[in-house]
């Protein structure tokens, strides 16, 4: 890093500790700085890139494929090149981890710094989920991604009118039903609670 700035980012790295000592409270604070050296690092040629990824990998219900996330922070023009990516992929080492193809967080810790960082600021956290119901609903209906991420991104974002088109497809239906049945139902059961809220005086 820079030298002239060296003796202070290191007081700032062991003040993670605290003053209490808590090691509990220190590797989420840690990590907090190690998020915030990953944007002044990777940010300069796509704005919010770590902003964006780290949000999207936390509210993804399973994780997501990599090349599901560079067509998530891409644009019209394509998905986000990988020269953008890689370096942030690299950095970020054993923070994330791979399972069956997709990408997660290694462990509560990086979940929990990527949560105060980034998920609680404004309404990142609905549009994050919003991007992910909005991504999957142009994809296949019937295929394994979709049916376990796109009704479930779509309660997190509150699209209930959405959430209701995709299960009033036939196709969709039958294939969540011959897989999990009890999330299909457990859906349902979402619009129906909203259709017998009562109504919320001005």
């Amino acid at each position: 890093g820079d030298h002239a700035t060296l003796e202070r980012r290191v007081e700032q790295l062991l003040a993670t500790g605290g003053r209490r000592g808590r090691s509990r409270d220190a590797i989420p604070q840690l990590y907090a700085l190690i998020l915030e050296r990953w944007e002044n690092d990777f940010d300069r040629d796509r704005p919010e890139l770590v902003w964006d990824a780290m949000a999207l990998i936390a509210c993804a219900r399973r994780g997501v494929a990599e090349s599901e996330l560079l067509e998530l922070l891409g644009d019209a023009s394509g998905p986000l090149p990988r020269a953008f990516w890689s370096p942030l992929r690299l950095a970020a080492g054993e923070a994330l981890s791979e399972h069956a193809g997709l990408l997660t967080f290694a462990h509560d810790y990086v979940r929990q710094a990527v949560a105060e960082r980034y998920l609680g600021v404004g309404d990142h956290e609905q549009w994050a989920h919003a991007e992910l119901a909005r991504y999957f609903a142009a994809r296949p209906r019937t295929s394994t991604r979709v049916l376990e991420e796109l009704p479930w991104q779509l309660v997190k974002a509150r699209g209930w009118e959405q959430l209701y088109e995709v299960l009033a497809d036939p196709r969709f239906t039958d294939a969540l039903a011959a897989s999990r049945d009890y999330e299909l139902t457990g859906y349902w059961l979402e619009l129906d609670g909203l259709a017998t809220e009562p109504a919320v005086r001005a």
